[in-house]
């Protein structure tokens, strides 16, 4: 299964198509950016699943989404989970432990089983991992503990 994880990235260079979202959630990704500027009704991001990058429709599951042709606007999360979604505020190249903490509030807020938001970890671990080694042309204040 961590297997998977791992191809994640790797297969979503590859496999182009993604995952078909409702608009409603499409909506609500452009507005995560705050950019400020009115929002088209089929308006959306391009969409994977991390869990299961070749699974194209929508369910239970950590998605991450990000804006078309902007390579200096972070890749965000959102979970979707027994028909609640939980977008995250914080970016993980940024802030990625105040998306940990998130995360244990999403459990909580969305009623995630056990054995769900421990996949669901694996997943967000994995998102993390990636966003660490990408700054998207941002100044990043170090942190003093790894200097």
């Amino acid at each position: 299964m961590l297997i998977q994880y791992y191809q994640t990235f790797a297969q979503k260079s590859i496999v182009i198509k993604d995952v078909a979202i409702p608009d409603s959630i499409g909506m609500q990704e452009i507005r995560s950016f705050n950019l400020g500027e009115p929002i088209v009704k089929g308006e959306r991001c391009p969409t994977y699943n991390l869990l299961y990058p070749n699974k194209y429709s929508y369910g239970n599951g950590i998605y991450e989404y990000f804006l078309s042709g902007s390579s200096h606007t972070p890749i965000k999360i959102f979970i979707y989970y027994n028909s609640k979604t939980y977008f995250f505020t914080h970016d993980g190249f940024l802030d990625p432990s105040d998306v940990i903490r998130e995360y244990s509030e999403c459990i909580n807020k969305l009623n995630i089983k056990d054995s769900d938001a421990i996949k669901y970890l694996g997943a967000l671990w994995e998102y993390l991992r990636q966003e660490i080694k990408t700054d998207y042309g941002w100044y990043k204040k170090e942190d003093s503990d790894n200097k």
